[in-house]
């Protein structure tokens, strides 16, 4: 916790002192520690959203197959959905991403028919704490979806009341419910973006599969507070790579433990450097000079906010008091 008399300076002044004056500033120019300032706004800026999205398509084929034998009707919909895209897709050919992008589109026109006239049944799945599914929202088109790995679906139950009818002609609806199973389809149709998220999401499937398989958390911002373990350099959790040695730290008055109180994780998951050391392009836009100030400076508004919060809390309890 950073002093009151300096924090009253305002937070640049006090981030500009630590900067010039003290180890921590000398600590943070050191060319390791911009890499990994790198690494972790990479992943939590660029990679995150994908690391978070799971394919929650393990049985979709079967499901589309079984659906256009009992709804022949909708499916034709679903198909017509399909042709009105496909120019846009068109010098894709018949590659593994306008398959996927047409696979979505049909996905999301079933789980609408499934939502407005009948249900989903549903396998539990890691990436939502062992929940069987999650539930998306939009009260402007009045649809409820619940998105997770479907095991069967029951369709044509006149008596459903929930969604809007029509939903399936609707193509506002279509949209929804694709954004809903995957966010990162683009909001215009172009086959070079969804081309370019696409191969990103596959990529990190190694990243999605370490997260739900391991009882640590995967970010490095997140790393650093799971457990006192991590404070002693050797005594990492499996499948994790060491960022710093002992002896890097030491000239800085600093340890691991120090580290997690900066917000800095002296670890990293092994599919995320992997990942990041085979795309050094992607780390290069977020190594710059400027990166450790603002990573210091940010930390010094959280200091100066927890204090604000703290004393906030002190007054209100002294003016509850009887």
């Amino acid at each position: 916790m950073i002093a009151e008399k300096w924090l009253r300076a305002g937070p640049a002044v006090v981030a500009d002192y630590l900067w010039d004056n003290t180890r921590l500033g000398a600590f943070l120019v050191q060319p390791k520690v911009a890499d990994v300032l790198a690494e972790d706004a990479l992943i939590e800026t660029v990679l995150l959203p994908y690391i978070c999205t799971p394919d929650y398509f393990e049985n979709e084929a079967a499901l589309i197959e079984s659906w256009r034998a009992v709804r022949p009707e909708q499916h034709k919909v679903a198909m017509d959905h399909v042709s009105a895209i496909c120019g846009a897709y068109a010098r894709m050919g018949e590659s593994e991403a306008w398959k996927a992008r047409e696979r979505l589109r049909l996905a999301a026109c079933r789980k609408l028919d499934a939502t407005v006239t009948g249900y989903e049944s549903f396998a539990r799945h890691a990436m939502l704490a062992g929940d069987p599914s999650s539930k998306v929202c939009d009260k402007v088109l009045g649809l409820e979806l619940k998105i997770g790995t479907v095991k069967d679906a029951v369709y044509g139950q006149e008596k459903k009341v929930s969604g809007i009818p029509g939903a399936l002609q609707e193509i506002r609806a279509v949209r929804f419910a694709e954004r809903a199973l995957l966010p990162f389809v683009p909001e215009e149709e172009d086959a070079a973006a969804w081309g370019v998220r696409y191969a990103l999401w596959k990529e990190l499937e190694s990243a999605r599969a370490f997260e739900e398989g391991c009882k640590w958390l995967l970010l490095p911002a997140m790393v650093c507070v799971t457990s006192p373990i991590l404070f002693e350099p050797g005594a990492g959790p499996e499948d994790y790579i060491e960022r710093f040695r002992p002896e890097e730290l030491e000239p800085y008055g600093m340890g691991y433990e120090e580290l997690c109180q900066l917000g800095i994780s002296p670890y990293l998951a092994r599919p995320l450097a992997e990942f990041v050391a085979a795309h050094p392009a992607l780390l290069e836009q977020f190594r710059s000079p400027s990166m450790a100030r603002k990573f210091l400076l940010a930390r010094v508004e959280g200091s100066a906010a927890a204090r604000r919060a703290l004393q906030c809390a002190k007054a209100s309890w002294r003016s509850s008091r009887p």
